[in-house]
Formats: C-alpha cells, sequence, structure tokens
C-alpha cells in the first residue's frame, strides 16, 4: 500500500539527514519507527507525508508516486500529526477536528451537516466527544493529542503518520494512545507510520519496526525479532536487556543505569 524505496533528504549537499533508507507498510499494518534523538525521523517522517520533498529514491501509495498525486487528493489519503501543536486561539474541539474535512470542502464552502457527523465521530473514535465543545487551549496535553489525532481521521485517510504521538504524555495517555491506535489499525484497516522513544511500545503494539541511526534504517521487521538487547544497545549506546515478563504477556526492555 505504502512503500519507500532508497529515499534519501539533506537541506543541502553537505548535510545529508537520511540515505538508502526503504520500507513498506501493508493496509492495516503499523510501523513503529525508533532511534536515537536527531537521527532523521522526524524529518522522514515528514516526506512521508510529503511535506518535504525527497532529495532521492521515491515514495509511492497504492503504486503510484506520492509526486504524482495532486495536494486536495493526498489530504484525503494520508492524515499527518505532528510532534509539536501550540494552541493559541481558543477553537472550539469540534472547529479543530472540522479543519480535517477541508480536503472533502469546495473553495470558499463551509463544513455540511455530513461534515459535522464525521468529525463527531472521529471524536468518538478516540473517546473525547465529551469535549465537543471545549476550547482546545484550555484541554490537557493528552486530550489535545487525541483531538489531532482525530483531527487526522476526520480526513477518513487510508494512511496515518504520526510524529511521536505519545510523546509528553503521562504513563496512562500514552497506553490509552495506543490502545488507539491499535483499534484503529484493526478494526478501521488504517495504515500507520508512527515514530516513538519507548522501545516498550512496539511490543505493546505488536507492530512491525524500523530502527533508525546513521542516517539509515538498519533494521526492519516484527517487534519480537528486531527489537533485541544487541540492537537496542547498539542504537542509544547503553546496556538495555529485554525480557519476557509472564505477568502482562509480553517482552519489556529493561535499561541498566550506567
Amino acid at each position: 500500500m505504502f512503500e519507500v524505496v532508497d529515499a534519501g533528504f539533506g537541506y543541502s549537499t553537505d548535510r545529508q539527514i537520511f540515505h538508502n533508507v526503504s520500507f513498506s507498510v501493508e493496509k492495516g499494518e503499523i510501523l513503529c519507527i525508533l532511534g536515537p534523538n536527531g537521527i532523521g525521523k522526524s524529518t522522514l517522517l515528514k516526506c512521508c507525508a510529503r511535506i518535504l520533498p525527497l532529495k532521492s529514491g521515491e515514495i509511492s501509495l497504492h503504486g503510484k508516486n506520492l509526486k504524482q498525486w495532486n495536494r486536495s487528493d493526498l489530504a484525503k489519503m494520508i492524515g499527518y500529526v505532528p510532534q509539536a501543536h501550540h494552541m493559541v486561539f481558543p477553537f472550539s474541539v469540534l472547529q479543530l477536528v472540522l479543519l480535517g474535512r477541508t480536503p472533502h470542502i469546495s473553495a470558499y464552502s463551509r463544513p455540511g451537516k455530513r461534515d459535522t457527523e464525521i468529525a463527531i465521530e472521529a471524536l468518538k473514535g478516540v473517546g473525547i466527544e465529551h469535549l465537543v465543545d471545549a476550547p482546545v487551549n484550555r484541554i490537557s496535553g493528552g486530550e489535545c493529542q487525541l483531538a489531532m489525532i482525530a483531527r487526522a481521521l476526520a480526513q477518513e485517510p487510508s494512511l496515518l503518520v504520526l510524529d511521536e504521538p505519545t510523546n509528553h504524555l503521562d504513563f496512562g495517555n500514552q497506553v490509552r494512545i495506543l490502545h488507539i491506535l491499535d483499534k484503529l489499525s484493526k478494526e478501521r484497516t488504517i495504515s500507520i507510520i508512527m515514530s516513538s522513544h519507548y522501545p516498550d511500545h512496539t511490543f505493546l503494539l505488536s507492530c512491525k519496526v524500523g530502527i533508525m541511526q546513521n542516517g539509515v534504517i538498519t533494521h526492519v521487521g516484527d517487534a519480537e525479532t528486531v527489537v533485541t538487547d544487541h540492537s537496542l544497545e547498539e542504537t542509544y549506546q547503553i546496556t538495555i536487556g529485554v525480557h519476557y515478563i509472564e505477568e502482562v504477556k509480553r517482552n519489556v526492555c529493561v535499561p541498566s543505569y550506567p
């Protein structure tokens, strides 16, 4: 469904962020990209959403090069949730989510009844329909992140691209968001590409993993195969043990104090 082949990007000829990156994501599949700070994960995700243009290689959606999609059609196919968002104006949560309907509304038109229904369904999908009239600059960080995901869902995309969707969230909200993403991939067969700083998230989601370091993706595969003591130590330069915990029926990552 979505394929990246030998992708490369740099802001200048002498500053290459990543190169020769290749991976694919099927319908209803989650790919989580792990890697240290500053390695280029956010830049790669922006290229996947065509916010930034590749310098080399190719990205295709449904077999068609991303460059060949017009912006309106692409916005109906890919929903993007950035890592940071600063809500200054007191839009209601519903108004924020309705912005996701923009690709489906003609110029100089207003959202109609059907657009509002889709926006409310998106809010229900992430469990915050009770915040429909709340100002977005007065809700919590976790609620704001859920509202941003709802806005992307209102686009009715087949692919979600999320840059560290659990960033700055407490433990409970991290797990809630991961659960929602898991449901979206399974129940709506939405494909998801996300980045994370938490290797444990890959085991909670039982997803496909790509480990990014030194400008390339060095490992791609199932979490149980890719997320190992060796790969994590190589990536983060600290001692990390991956242990199966019977009580929770999954692997967990345990770092050692230096």
